[in-house]
C-alpha cells in the first residue's frame, strides 16, 4: 500500500508539472525514463548514444580508466591489445585488455586485465629465465665443440645462456675418437659435461745413422723424428742426410702402439789421390791417421768436404781443402818444404820452433840475440857466428818492427828481449853505429862501444834452417 501510495504523489506532481511548466513533457527535452530498482517507479534520464557506456558512478562522461605496466628484464617486448607498447602508464578504455610480454630465452607472459571506469590497475611482470648454463671439458682440453650441429668453441667450453631443451653435444680432436652425448638444460641450471676422449693414433721413433737425417713423413717435415704422433694407417717416412742416397719406406701405424723404424743411410763415396815431393810422406785424413804414404789413393772416402794433410820429417806439412763427389777421385799434389813447425802465433807473426820469427807481410825472418847489454861490436860478432844468412838489420827494417802499443817493448812480443835500443848494421866512420830506439820510434847514432840497454837482432829473408 505504502510502495502505491508513493507512486500516485509521484505521478500527481508530475501532471501538476505539465500543466504548469507544459514544456516540461515536451519531446524536445530528449529524456529517457529509467527504472528506480527496488520501488516500482520511474526517473527521468538523459539517453545515451548507441556503443556509449552510460555514465558511472565516478561522474557523469568518465568511461575510461589507466592501465600501469612495469616488466622485467630490461628490453622485454611489451604489446597491449596486439600492439607494440614501452613499458609505463596508458589512458585505455573500459573493458578487458591484452597485455604481452616477450624476450628471447624467457618464458613469454600473457594476462587479460579488465579495466572499470575510472580504475587504476597496476601490472608488474617478472618474466621467468627459459635458460641455462652448459660447461663442457674434455681430456685433453682442445676438442672442438658442436652443440646440436653448431660449432660453438673448444674445451673448455662455458655458455651461461642456453635455451632449456634437449641437444646433442658432439666433441672431435684430430689425435681423439669423436664423443657425443645427449643433454638436457634446464631452466636456471647449470648442466656440466665431462667426457674423457680415448686416443686415435699412435707413436712412430725413427733412429739410424746418420744422426743428421731430415725427415718427411707424407710430405710433411718432421723436426723431432724421436716420438712422432701419427694417426692410425699407413704412412711415408722419406730420410735424406747429406752426402747418402736418400731412403723411403712405408710404416704402419696402430691407435695406441708404438712403433720404431731403425734405418742406415747409404754413404756416398768417392776416392783422393795424393802425392808429394819428396814422396814418403804420411797422409791424414780429416785429422786421423791413414796409415799410408805418398803417393797413395784413399778410397771409400765419404762424398762432401775434407782436409788433407801432407807431413814428413824435417818439413813443413802442408793441408789442402778438397770435396769429394759421389763416384769421383779428388787429386792432392803438393811439395814439402823443408823447415820448421809453427809453435806460436801474433798476427802477421809467426814463431817456429827453432826460435825464429817470421813476418808473413815482408818475408824476412827475425831472430833476438842474447837478452843482454852489448855494445855495437859484440851484437855484429854474435850476428856473424849465426851464418846461414843472418846479417845485422838496417834501421828502416827495425822501425818496420815497431808498433805503438804492442807487447812490452812497442813490438811483437815474439820476439823475447827487455831492452829498448837494438843495433842496425849500418855505421859512419869508424867508430860510429846507428840504433833504433823502441821507447818512442826513433833513430839515432851512438858511440860502437855503448852498451847500455843496447841489444842485438839478426835478419835474413829467408830460412834455411
Amino acid at each position: 500500500m505504502k510502495t502505491g501510495a508513493n507512486q500516485s504523489c509521484l505521478l500527481f506532481v508530475f501532471l501538476m508539472l505539465c500543466i504548469c511548466f507544459p514544456a516540461f513533457a515536451d519531446d524536445d527535452l530528449n529524456l529517457d525514463w529509467m527504472p528506480i530498482p527496488g520501488t516500482g517507479m520511474v526517473k527521468p534520464v538523459q539517453p545515451h548514444e548507441p556503443g556509449r557506456q552510460p555514465p558511472g558512478p565516478e561522474g557523469p562522461g568518465i568511461d575510461f580508466g589507466y592501465l600501469v605496466v612495469e616488466v622485467s628484464p630490461a628490453g622485454a617486448r611489451l604489446s597491449i591489445d596486439g600492439e607494440e607498447r614501452t613499458p609505463g602508464f596508458y589512458q585505455v578504455s573500459v573493458g578487458p585488455h591484452l597485455l604481452r610480454v616477450e624476450k628471447d630465452l624467457y618464458h613469454s607472459y600473457e594476462k587479460t586485465v579488465a579495466v572499470g571506469t575510472g580504475d587504476t590497475k597496476s601490472i608488474s611482470v617478472q618474466l621467468k629465465p627459459a635458460f641455462g648454463t652448459l660447461a663442457v671439458s674434455s681430456d685433453p682440453s682442445g676438442a672442438e665443440v658442436r652443440i646440436s650441429g653448431i660449432r660453438v668453441g673448444t674445451t673448455p667450453y662455458k655458455d651461461e645462456k642456453v635455451r632449456s631443451g634437449r641437444y646433442r653435444v658432439s666433441l672431435n680432436h684430430r689425435w681423439y675418437d669423436d664423443w657425443s652425448k645427449t643433454i638436457v638444460v634446464k631452466d636456471r641450471e647449470t648442466t656440466r659435461v665431462q667426457a674423457d676422449l680415448p686416443p686415435n693414433f699412435g707413436t712412430l721413433t725413427i733412429t739410424g745413422t746418420p744422426s743428421n737425417v731430415s725427415v718427411t713423413i707424407d710430405g710433411k717435415p718432421v723436426p723431432d723424428a724421436r716420438n712422432v704422433r701419427l694417426l692410425p694407417g699407413h704412412h711415408r717416412v722419406k730420410l735424406k742426410a747429406p752426402h747418402h742416397f736418400p731412403a723411403e719406406k712405408t710404416v704402419s701405424i696402430a691407435g695406441g702402439k708404438q712403433k720404431t723404424l731403425r734405418y742406415t743411410l747409404k754413404p756416398q763415396q768417392g776416392a783422393i789421390s795424393v802425392e808429394s815431393t819428396p814422396y814418403g810422406a804420411d797422409i791424414l785424413l780429416d785429422g786421423e791417421k791413414t796409415g799410408k804414404k805418398t803417393p797413395s789413393v784413399l778410397t771409400k772416402v765419404m762424398a762432401g768436404p775434407h782436409t788433407v794433410k801432407v807431413q814428413k820429417k824435417d818439413h813443413q806439412p802442408i793441408e789442402a781443402r778438397v770435396t769429394v763427389e759421389n763416384g769421383g777421385v779428388e787429386a792432392v799434389r803438393v811439395t814439402l818444404q823443408t823447415g820448421h813447425r809453427v809453435a806460436e802465433r801474433d798476427g802477421v807473426y809467426v814463431l817456429l820452433d827453432n826460435g825464429v820469427v817470421r813476418d808473413a807481410r815482408t818475408g824476412l825472418e827475425w831472430k833476438a840475440g842474447p837478452d843482454k847489454d852489448m855494445d855495437w861490436n859484440e851484437a855484429r860478432s854474435w850476428v856473424q857466428n849465426l851464418g846461414e844468412g843472418w846479417r845485422m838489420p838496417t834501421v828502416d827494417e827495425l822501425e818496420g818492427l815497431y808498433k805503438k802499443g804492442t807487447g812490452s817493448r812497442n813490438m811483437t812480443p815474439l820476439l823475447k828481449t827487455t831492452g829498448w835500443t837494438v843495433w842496425s848494421g849500418e855505421t859512419k866512420g869508424s867508430s860510429v853505429a846507428r840504433y833504433f830506439d823502441f821507447t818512442n820510434g826513433s833513430r839515432s847514432w851512438d858511440d860502437r862501444g855503448t852498451s847500455y840497454n843496447d841489444r842485438a837482432f839478426a835478419v835474413r829473408s829467408r830460412s834455411d834452417g
